[in-house]
């Protein structure tokens, strides 16, 4: 009898060492081994043609346009969030967190990465009592209670990548292809071709020697012609009337001293006398003077 309970025991025992293996085998895997960090493309991040800043201004823009309260803090960062209510005890935030980074060494291409989270909140009531005792009844407490309402954090949760990230980065390709910055920046661009002068070609040279550019040569004007001073004027010849040296009885020098200006040069030689006197003089007025 006792031979005929042993492999029954033996049966039992191993069932429970297989539920044992089964239970350990069902465990779920720690997140931590679900992290890949594979080097392929990120779902969390999408490449433009633009440069970052456009990016960013385009990240902002679309959070803006759907009921997101942003900000920004630093010049390539982006932060965003948005309140909702499902229900009368619950809350849910979902915050957005936007980093851009020059995809390329000629700052051509740019890269967005994205990261949105979302916290849950429930409505927690928490109630407190408390006792009054009066002292003219004696030892009687009345007991007291009160209730205090608050909104606890219950989850917080990385949104995993799918179709809300791709709606997202499609609204910032939107942005990018209507922001008016980069529109007025090719308008002058444009402008600037058509409108810019051609340099002057560079004068011809013998070999070894640098090139000189050529300059267009301007006229000198004429200087002003220079005043010249007049001539001194000649002295004045004497007077028709002087009478002749021979018949005058006066002296001969004192006609023309009488004639010649005051400013006459003492070295100008006096004009000829007439040969003849005037016929208006009379003839004897100088033997009138002598008697």
């Amino acid at each position: 009898m006792p031979y005929r309970f042993r492999p029954l025991s033996v049966l039992c025992a191993a069932a429970s060492i297989a539920a044992a293996l089964a239970a350990c085998s069902s465990a779920p895997t720690p997140l931590y081994q679900q992290e890949q960090f594979d080097a392929a493309a990120s779902p969390y991040a999408r490449t433009f043609h633009a440069k970052s800043d456009a990016t960013c201004e385009a990240a902002r823009r679309a959070l803006l346009s759907q009921g997101y309260v942003s900000s920004s803090p630093r010049p390539d960062t982006i932060d965003g969030s948005k309140n909702f209510q499902p229900s009368n005890d619950s809350h849910v935030v979902i915050s957005f967190h936007v980093v851009c980074a020059e995809a390329n060494t000629e700052g051509t291409s740019s890269t967005a990465y994205v990261n949105a989270v979302q916290d849950r909140y429930t409505l927690k009531k928490t109630s407190t009592s408390a006792s009054v005792g009066l002292s003219i009844l004696g030892s009687v407490s009345l007991p007291i209670g009160s209730g205090d309402d608050s909104m606890v954090k219950v989850a917080s949760e990385t949104i995993p990548a799918g179709v809300f990230y791709e709606r997202y980065f499609n609204l910032v390709d939107h942005f990018l292809k209507i922001d008016p910055a980069r529109h007025d920046r090719k308008v002058a661009k444009a402008a600037e071709k058509e409108h810019v002068a051609p340099l002057p070609e560079p004068a011809p040279t013998p070999q070894g020697e640098p090139m000189k550019m050529t300059t267009p040569v301007v006229p000198t004007p004429a200087a002003p012609p220079v005043p010249v001073a007049a001539p001194a004027s000649a002295p004045a010849a004497a007077p028709a009337s002087a009478p002749a040296a021979a018949p005058v009885v006066a002296p001969a020098s004192k006609a023309p001293a009488e004639a010649a200006p005051a400013s006459a040069p003492a070295a100008t030689t006096p004009a000829p006398t007439p040969n003849t006197a005037p016929a208006s003089e009379p003839a004897g007025s100088t033997t009138g003077d002598a008697s």
